[in-house]
């Protein structure tokens, strides 16, 4: 899951600044249909990611309703050793052979209790296995702050869970280990498109279309 998160990742720096390029330049419907049919790709991968992630929580849903299965047969198997040994201790045999085999079935169900605590430590180990992380929410600006303002606009809205007062960490598109700045939701316009207020950014540095915003 994190590979495919790192390799999208690395298809989005590698995209960003071929399109922010094309934006400077005259309208190409060739090109458009080019980026049209690339940003399909990408969110076509995206909704994979997300039937990936909700496979997982099905089977860990599915884990612990096992575990909580087996726990019971334990709690009843645990029961029934106690009462066979309790029935064991009061009656009086007078018949040796019945004590041995009522020895014998005690052992065979502690046997038994002995094979379900196992298979419940294994069950509960699974179920102890964490969900990966869901992907952490990441876009890009679509629309600078003007000369003299403080307000952009990226391509995530509510459709990924963008909300008011969040904050995402601005990088540039050319290189995505140089942080420029800080921004902050302050209306989320629609499923796709947020607008937020830079909180800071580095002297020297403009955020500018396509620089790469992540979620704190």
């Amino acid at each position: 899951m994190r590979r495919l998160l790192v390799a999208l990742v690395l298809m989005l720096a590698l995209c960003l600044p071929s399109i922010a390029s094309a934006q400077k330049k005259q309208k190409d419907p060739v090109l458009q249909a080019y980026l049209d049919e690339h940003f399909a790709g990408l969110a076509k991968k995206l909704d994979e990611i997300s039937e990936r992630v909700a496979t997982l929580e099905l089977e860990m849903s599915k884990l612990k309703q096992l575990q909580t299965d087996s726990a019971g047969e334990l709690r009843n198997a645990q029961n029934a050793a106690r009462n066979t040994d309790s029935s064991l201790t009061s009656f009086r045999l007078s018949n040796q052979q019945d004590i041995i085999t009522l020895k014998t079935d005690v052992a065979k169900i502690l046997q038994d209790v002995t094979a379900l605590m196992e298979g419940a430590k294994k069950a509960e180990a699974a179920a102890a296995v964490a969900v990966p992380e869901a992907p952490k929410i990441e876009g890009y600006i679509t629309d600078p702050p003007a000369e003299g303002k403080d307000i952009c606009t990226i391509n995530k809205g509510s459709a990924v869970g963008v909300k008011v007062g969040m904050r995402f960490l601005v990088f540039k598109a050319s290189d995505a280990a140089t942080q420029v700045g800080l921004v902050e939701i302050t209306e989320v316009l629609d499923a796709n498109n947020s607008r937020a207020k830079i909180l800071h950014s580095k002297p020297g540095l403009k955020l500018e279309f396509s620089d790469i915003v992540r979620a704190e």
